[in-house]
């Protein structure tokens, strides 16, 4: 049996060669740090957060104002299937607005059919309300 003491080499002491470098701690929390903020800008670009409420007053948006009118139209329609609407927004004063359009579309019979509207809309505290004044 052989009784020589081992002794641990250089390579295996504590599992690794010692550095005898600057040391790698700022890289790493660097990096860290980095990849945070990156994470939060994407979450941020995914989920936006609550959706704001018009403020009172404030001027909705001409497609919104147009896609209520049109809704209000098509509602009236015996099949509004197959129609297409050209529409246009105008401001009357700071709460109303009026949508003129026309509407053209397929009767049950297959015969084209061409309509104009006219629809009022309110604001009241940021809320827009549509009413269709004539369909015809």
């Amino acid at each position: 049996m052989d009784t020589t003491p081992l002794t641990p080499s250089a390579e295996t002491a504590g599992g690794a060669e010692r550095h005898s470098g600057p040391s790698r701690r700022p890289w790493l929390i660097g990096g860290t740090a980095i990849v945070v903020l990156l994470g939060l800008g994407l979450a941020g670009l995914l989920w936006p957060g609550p959706a704001s409420a018009p403020l009172p007053g404030s001027a909705p948006e001409q497609g919104t104002l147009i896609e209520q009118c049109e809704d209000l139209v098509r509602g009236s329609m015996m099949s509004p299937v197959d129609v297409q609407f050209s529409s246009s927004v105008s401001r009357e004063s700071p709460s109303v607005w009026m949508v003129n359009g026309s509407v053209t579309g397929f009767s049950t019979g297959g015969a084209v059919r061409y309509s104009e509207y006219q629809c009022t809309i309110t604001v009241t505290a940021g809320i827009p309300r549509a009413e269709l004044d004539y369909f015809g």
